[in-house]
């Protein structure tokens, strides 16, 4: 039987300026998610390692209306 864990929980603040370098460690992270090694058609034991993350992106501000901060 597989031990079932629970999902690695990561916030991610996107402060004023962001460049896509910043975030580079993220994707990093995300590479490692057993759905990620599947499309890259690794075999079973690999994809068994991998593990799962849920990902919250928390922005330095919120506008009323919905927009995106600048």
């Amino acid at each position: 039987m597989a031990i079932q864990s629970t999902p690695l929980k990561c916030g991610v603040l996107i402060c004023d300026v962001v460049q896509l370098l910043d975030l580079a460690a993220v994707d990093i992270l995300a590479m490692l998610t057993p759905e990620y090694l599947r499309l890259c058609h690794l075999p079973d034991a690999v994809v068994a390692k991998g593990q799962e993350i849920e990902f919250t992106y928390i922005l330095d501000q919120v506008k009323g209306d919905g927009e995106m901060p600048k």
